[in-house]
């Protein structure tokens, strides 16, 4: 009876042993994915960090080419106005070159006249003091 109760303990033992040791080996193996969770949670957040790095590198360049877009813009818009009014005023130009001429030139003989006369008035009132 001794004997039977020492191999019944024995193959106890034994299945005891073996539940532990696929205890261990599972705890081995969940210890092993944890860890690489771990790891694979710090290589994410790496990727993230310089994926959010490089998206604001992108913002600012999007951002500079709008400006650049917005300023070519009113550039294009701009000299086509003054295109537009050169068009028009070479349509509407009047060819006066002569009577222009004249003109500036009747204007500086007025000036020169009206000096003249200055000078004339300055020295009559001098003698009349």
């Amino acid at each position: 009876e001794l004997e039977r109760r020492m191999q019944k303990q024995q193959q106890h033992m034994q299945k005891i042993d073996k539940e532990v040791l696929s205890a261990e080996l599972t705890k081995v193996k969940y210890k092993v994915r944890f860890d690489k969770a771990e790891q694979r949670i710090k290589s994410l957040s790496q990727d993230l960090s310089h994926a959010y790095d490089k998206i604001a590198t992108l913002l600012g360049d999007r951002l500079r080419a709008e400006d650049a877009k917005a300023r070519n813009d009113a550039l294009v818009s701009y000299l086509g106005t003054i295109r537009s009014a050169d068009l028009e005023n070479e349509f509407n130009f009047l060819p006066n070159r002569e009577e222009v001429l004249q003109l500036l030139h009747c204007h500086k003989r007025s000036n020169a006249n009206f000096d003249t006369l200055d000078a004339l008035e300055a020295e009559v009132a001098n003698k009349i003091q």
